[in-house]
C-alpha cells in the first residue's frame, strides 16, 4: 500500500513539473529563407512528415486568423501573444521546393519534439504557431 501511495505521489509531482515547464506555443525561426506568408502554411519534417497545417477550420477562421501568425522578431511573435509566453522555438532548415514558398521544411529530431511537446499542452491545436520571417 506505502509504495502505491509513494508511485502516485511521483507521478502527480512530475505532471506538475512538466505542465509548469509545458511550451505555450511554436515559433519557427525562418529568418533569411524567403518565406512568403500564405493562408495555409505547412511545416514537414525532412523525411516529408507533416507536423503542422493540415487543420479541420472554417474558412471564415481561416481568414480573420489564420492558422498560425507571422512575426518579424522572436520577441514580436512572445509580445503579440501568438504564442504565450513560454514558445518553443525552432530553426527551419529551408523552404519547401512548393512555388508558393510557404511551407516550411524542420530537422527529423525537431519534428518529433515538436509532436512530443504538443502532446502536453495541445499548442498546435489551438493554433499558437507562429513563423519568424
Amino acid at each position: 500500500m506505502k509504495t502505491w501511495i509513494i508511485l502516485t505521489v511521483i507521478i502527480c509531482v512530475i505532471l506538475e513539473v512538466a505542465q509548469v515547464y509545458a511550451y505555450t506555443g511554436l515559433i519557427i525561426d525562418a529568418h533569411g529563407l524567403g518565406v512568403n506568408p500564405s493562408m495555409s502554411p505547412k511545416i514537414f519534417d525532412e523525411e516529408g512528415t507533416e507536423i503542422y497545417g493540415t487543420v479541420e477550420v472554417s474558412p471564415d477562421f481561416v481568414n480573420t486568423n489564420g492558422i498560425l501568425g507571422y512575426a518579424n522578431s522572436i520577441k514580436h511573435a512572445i509580445e503579440e501573444g501568438l504564442v504565450g509566453d513560454h514558445p518553443l522555438i525552432i530553426r527551419a532548415l529551408r523552404l519547401d521546393p512548393h512555388p508558393i514558398k510557404g511551407n516550411l521544411i524542420v530537422s527529423e529530431s525537431d519534428g518529433k519534439l515538436i509532436l512530443t511537446e504538443n502532446m502536453i499542452e495541445g499548442f498546435l491545436y489551438n493554433y499558437r504557431v507562429a513563423v519568424v520571417w
